[in-house]
């Protein structure tokens, strides 16, 4: 079977069996050639995910990537591939490699409904795995990444040549039928511009020291839109919103917006079970930032601006500095102010009662020689806030509520770096005078 005779005539064999019987102009190739009738092999049912109607995952099929069974699914009622005329070399060759593509670890990335393979027609991206840096996003991998972008002698990845192409395709299975949900063909150059433009839109203060913000892996973002596990680590597997991660897959290769139901599923989450963690928060800013209508600049930005003139994002800031005060004044609560005002967000005028209660909180700060620093500096905090929020709003829209959830995340990584940051001070002071000081405030 391997000799030339044998080779030729198998394909001799497959071509009359599966051909029209008529010449015609090949639209893959521009070449004549006896057209099929039907394409050669199908895709293995292994390489392309499916789910039944209720969303669990589901044994697939061999599936055909072009097929005109019924005459209403053809032009002038034309059976299969005669309107669509295909070489036999070309039909086997397509199959063939978009089989490789589905089973190769770097050119594909499957989710629980879909799969998206991805080939480039230059070998700049050979050595790169795009899809793995998305989820995997490793701070140092990701500044090699981007520094070729400002860099053109740091590698041929970023250029700025129209004919250097990336194409991607996102399938998924309909019974015996392929599907294709999505495709892409752009030039290198816009892939490494809007690799850069993915990672700087979602990157997130985490409030960690010497840190400018942190990346987050694509899957964990999808994973961010479902329910949190009872223990409290990660999210509970197939409650995420379907279709999500290719939503995110497309708009992070192809700078594709993102449904405009994202941001308001990802808030009624947060209201629901009141977890704002890295991945919430970062996909929060992305949904900010890649709105029909972005958000203000100033409000969006990787961590804590206190200039920021949007009242929705430093209400969100107040309600943190609020939220610190009474767990400096009261340490051994357990039902904070965000476990019992987690829709605050939507009705931001209940802010003025919950800064008269603040005060009471101070007083009992001041009352012990040890806390006066912390209830001073908490006060002076409250009122930088106050006086950029006259009066407090009635009400928030969508993106106000989302702002309102970026401010308080702002002011808690901001807080948690002070924190840190005193606590390596003190250290550094016990350990050059040889003791060891009293407990040190939350503040």
């Amino acid at each position: 079977h391997q000799t030339p005779a044998a080779q030729a005539f198998w394909t001799a064999e497959v071509a009359r069996r599966k051909s029209t019987g008529v010449e015609a102009v090949c639209c893959i190739c521009g070449g004549t050639a006896f057209a099929l009738a039907s394409l050669p092999e199908s895709i293995p049912g292994s390489v392309i995910p499916v789910v039944d109607s209720a969303g669990r995952p589901a044994r697939g099929q061999p599936a055909q990537l072009v097929s005109i069974n019924n005459a209403a699914q053809g032009r002038s009622g034309v059976l299969q591939l005669a309107n669509t005329p295909i070489s036999p070399d070309c039909g086997g060759d397509a199959v063939a490699g978009l089989t490789h593509l589905l089973n190769e670890e770097r050119s594909h990335r499957r989710n629980r409904s879909s799969v998206l393979a991805w080939w480039s027609n230059d070998t700049a991206l050979d050595d790169e795995d795009l899809l793995g840096k998305l989820d995997q996003p490793d701070p140092d991998t990701v500044a090699r990444l981007l520094e070729k972008l400002h860099d053109p002698g740091a590698g041929e990845f970023f250029v700025s040549s129209q004919a250097r192409r990336f194409r991607a395709v996102t399938l998924a299975a309909n019974k015996s039928r392929v599907v294709i949900r999505g495709q892409i063909d752009i030039s290198l150059g816009q892939l490494g511009v809007n690799l850069a433009a993915w990672f700087g839109d979602h990157r997130i203060d985490t409030g960690r020291p010497d840190s400018t913000g942190t990346y987050i892996g694509l899957w964990q973002m999808a994973a961010a839109t479902g329910r949190p596990s009872s223990s409290g680590r990660g999210y509970l597997p197939d409650t995420q919103l379907r279709g999500v991660e290719d939503d995110l897959l497309g708009s992070a290769l192809n700078r594709a917006p993102l449904p405009v139901s994202l941001l308001p599923n990802l808030l009624h989450r947060i209201n629901r079970d009141g977890v704002i963690d890295a991945a919430r928060a970062a996909l929060l800013r992305l949904c900010l930032r890649r709105s029909p209508i972005p958000s203000p600049e100033d409000t969006t930005m990787t961590g804590l601006n206190t200039e920021a003139t949007e009242p929705a994002y430093q209400c969100g800031r107040l309600f943190r500095v609020l939220e610190d005060i009474q767990q400096n004044a009261i340490p051994e609560i357990s039902t904070t102010l965000a476990d019992r005002n987690r829709a605050l967000s939507r009705n931001p005028a209940m802010l003025s009662s919950l800064v008269e209660n603040s005060r009471a909180h101070l007083k009992r700060l001041r009352r012990s020689q040890k806390t006066v620093p912390a209830a001073r500096a908490l006060e002076t905090r409250l009122d930088e806030v106050l006086e950029r929020i006259n009066p407090f709003p009635a009400r928030f829209t969508i993106s106000e509520q989302g702002l309102f959830v970026l401010g308080y995340h702002h002011q808690r990584a901001w807080d948690r770096r002070q924190r840190e940051a005193a606590s390596a001070a003190k250290r550094a002071r016990e350990a050059e005078s040889g003791t060891k000081t009293g407990p040190e405030t939350g503040a």
